[in-house]
């Protein structure tokens, strides 16, 4: 009497299937194989992320205490660039600046824009003829600038600590190309998270 064959089932052809695959693959194969997934997922993470710091945001380190009392040094700020893509900076931001032969980004505030004329007065700043409000500054020197109206592309910056900042007292008015962007966040130390409003 003829007896036919066992039925195989689909599981059992999967797994003979799998099997035989699992033992066709070489250790090279098997190596290049998870390497093409991580390239696949890393490469774009990466693009990405380039993408970010160059067009969006970066972050940035507080170098020196210019900017006492407000920030103080070894401070870890993140700063957007985006918003001045849309608006030009205004008087009062917090910028940060790539200055030419400094070897560390410049972190100030704007304190006269495109237009305005400065003058300053034993210390004390003047803006188009008025005399500018400066609770976040708790030292002054003693100095005077005779009265410079910007061009149109030229701002003026200050540290908020005057006697120990080196600013456009020192070399002059930035430009808009100068303005790497705006501090935005505070990230560190923890307890120190501020968000800095535009």
């Amino acid at each position: 009497m003829h007896k036919e064959p066992p039925a195989t089932t689909v599981q059992d052809a999967d797994l003979v299937q799998g099997d035989t695959a699992a033992e066709d693959l070489s250790p090279f194969a098997l190596i290049w194989s998870v390497s093409k997934e991580l390239l696949l997922v890393l490469v774009p993470a990466l693009v990405l992320a380039l993408l970010v710091n160059r067009l969006v945001a970066e972050t940035t380190v507080v170098f020196g205490s210019s900017m006492e009392p407000l920030l103080s040094p070894y401070q870890r700020l993140v700063v957007e660039k985006v918003s001045y893509r849309f608006a030009p900076p205004v008087v009062g931001d917090v910028v940060v600046l790539d200055i030419p032969n400094q070897r560390e980004n410049l972190i100030k505030r704007v304190i006269a824009a495109p237009g305005d004329t400065l003058e300053i007065v034993e210390g004390v700043v003047w803006v188009n003829g008025i005399r500018r409000p400066e609770a976040y500054v708790q030292s002054r020197m003693e100095e005077s600038l005779r009265p410079r109206q910007m061009d149109d592309d030229e701002y003026f910056v200050m540290g908020d600590n005057r006697p120990n900042s080196h600013d456009s007292r020192n070399f002059g008015p930035v430009a808009s190309d100068q303005i790497v962007g705006r501090a935005w966040l505070r990230y560190w130390p923890l307890p120190d998270i501020t968000l800095f409003p535009s």
